[in-house]
């Protein structure tokens, strides 16, 4: 019952979530006299997240877990920490463009867990511990700050393409300035590297101390992704602080690192077996 509820409540998250995508894509493409508003966009977004949070509070009561034990409960969970920081980094930075570049994304990702509602594989019976819990969730945090930083990276060559083609039109007018977006991911990377790094540790601690994926577990494919992710990140502040580089460059790069967040979190599904769900 708890787990329908659920079901329910994160259903209506999503229209929320859809609406929330129309107002600020309207929002970026309407002239100066249309009728959608940040505003409106963000009482939807907080009213969307608020049915998503109890969503996750059914799913965790109803497995008594937390609501990582199959596909669809994975993909709820991912995608409230995505929600999560991108309301905070428009409350804190005034970003009303940024859902116009997020939201979309979010949509389709959370209509596909729908599609897992039944047929979703349940996690392995091994992977149960307190100690998945405190592994998780770090690492979807710093997941969901490295959304935010693809989504300011794809904001900016968006701009920088306004600029260059000189088109003085609706969005050039309302997306930040280059040096902003890039501020701004710069910073969001910042956050979501060290949270990544804590939870790979303890992912590691905790695998060589249970046992829980067997001998060869270094050969699982989201542990070698999650460990190519970390280097990727790396790269990406050692780019940025060691060689003080900006620009286009580190979009591009901040941008590729999101797509392999992506990949490696919904390749579980296709590839894993060991770190995924049987």
């Amino acid at each position: 019952m708890l787990h329908l509820i659920g079901e329910i409540l994160f259903s209506l998250a999503v229209l929320g979530y859809v609406g929330t995508a129309v107002c600020a894509l309207g929002y970026v493409v309407q002239s100066a006299t249309g009728g959608f508003t940040p505003r409106a966009g963000r009482l939807i977004a907080v009213w969307a997240f608020s049915a998503h949070t109890l969503a996750l509070i059914a799913l965790s009561a109803g497995s008594r877990n937390l609501p990582i034990t199959n596909v669809f409960e994975s993909i709820v969970l991912f995608l409230w920490c995505v929600a999560l920081v991108s309301i905070f980094a428009d409350c804190v930075y005034n970003l009303p463009t940024l859902n116009a570049f997020l939201m979309p994304l979010v949509v389709v990702l959370a209509v596909g867990a729908i599609g897992f509602v039944e047929r979703g594989p349940a996690l392995a019976p091994g992977l149960k511990k307190f100690w998945l819990a405190v592994h998780i969730a770090p690492i979807f945090l710093g997941y969901g700050a490295f959304a935010i930083a693809g989504a300011l990276s794809l904001m900016y060559l968006t701009q920088q393409s306004q600029l260059k083609s000189k088109a003085f039109g609706p969005l050039l007018s309302r997306l930040p300035s280059l040096e902003i977006l890039d501020r701004l991911s710069a910073r969001t990377v910042a956050v979501g590297f060290p949270l990544l790094t804590i939870g790979l540790i303890l992912g590691f601690v905790w695998v060589r101390t249970s046992g829980a994926l067997g001998e060869d577990w270094m050969m699982d494919w989201k542990v070698a992704g999650g460990v190519i992710t970390w280097l990727v990140y790396a790269v990406l502040l050692h780019v940025r602080v060691a060689r003080a580089r900006t620009g286009k460059l580190v979009a591009y790069l901040t941008l590729a690192g999101f797509l392999l967040v992506l990949f490696t979190f919904l390749g579980t599904f296709m590839l894993g077996e060991k770190h995924g769900f049987k």
